[in-house]
């Protein structure tokens, strides 16, 4: 009996559990989905699964410059971001308000034409950004700011209207207040608007005013006075 018992094979008894099978589905159900994104991203790039930084405003340079009669400026346009970053525009659309005074092209370069003012504009997706440029038929050479070192009171007058005078190479001036850039050096004391005209804030002392076209600056003090 025991001989009989030797000669016959064994039978082994495979066994399959059903967590290692749902360990293999997972698997490729995973890897079919890394394959999935993988083609719509070659597919359609990054749109749709990431979010692009949106433009919250545009810079344009250099501002307020003056320019004589037949001279050309490259403006630029930089595009500042939600997210804080910030980046020069190479596709901005460029346009002027007065192309018989001040011609732009898609680049960003301008030719002076004629005399007087003219607004170049820079735009990209929902942003938008400008600058005055003034255009004469002599070069700049001198700003003067009226009236000079002022004084206004913080409960009584709060405001005083400043304005720019230029000064040209043949000799001729003329107010050019409008299209220049103004500053003031302590915002606590005084702000001042786009046209110069500036405002007390209820804190006494002195801040400078400054009005700059191009390369040419100038500047006087405004003290605020009880």
């Amino acid at each position: 009996m025991c001989a009989a018992h030797v000669g016959m094979p064994r039978v082994l008894k495979l066994e399959i559990r059903p967590e290692v099978n749902m360990k293999h589905r997972r698997l490729q159900t995973v890897v079919l989905q890394c394959m999935l994104v993988s083609v719509c991203l070659l597919m359609f790039g990054c749109e749709g699964f990431f979010t692009d930084p949106k433009v919250v405003s545009i810079a344009v340079t250099p501002p307020t410059p003056s320019l004589v009669t037949g001279a050309a400026q490259q403006f630029s346009a930089t595009a500042t971001y939600d997210d804080g970053s910030t980046k020069v525009l190479n596709s901005a659309v460029w346009s002027s308000s007065n192309a018989a005074i001040l011609f732009v092209n898609s680049a960003g370069m301008a030719t002076a034409v004629g005399a007087g003012s003219a607004t170049i504009s820079a735009s990209f997706q929902a942003g938008t950004g400008s600058t005055t440029a003034t255009v004469v038929t002599s070069p700049l050479t001198a700003l003067q700011i009226l009236p000079v070192n002022p004084s206004i009171s913080v409960s009584v007058q709060k405001t005083q209207q400043f304005s720019a005078i230029a000064t040209f190479a043949d000799g001729s001036t003329k107010d050019i207040s409008s299209s220049v850039t103004w500053s003031s050096s302590n915002q606590q004391v005084a702000t001042i608007n786009s046209i110069g005209l500036a405002t007390a804030t209820n804190v006494t002392g002195t801040t400078t005013i400054q009005a700059s076209s191009g390369q040419v600056n100038a500047s006087t003090t405004l003290t605020a006075a009880p």
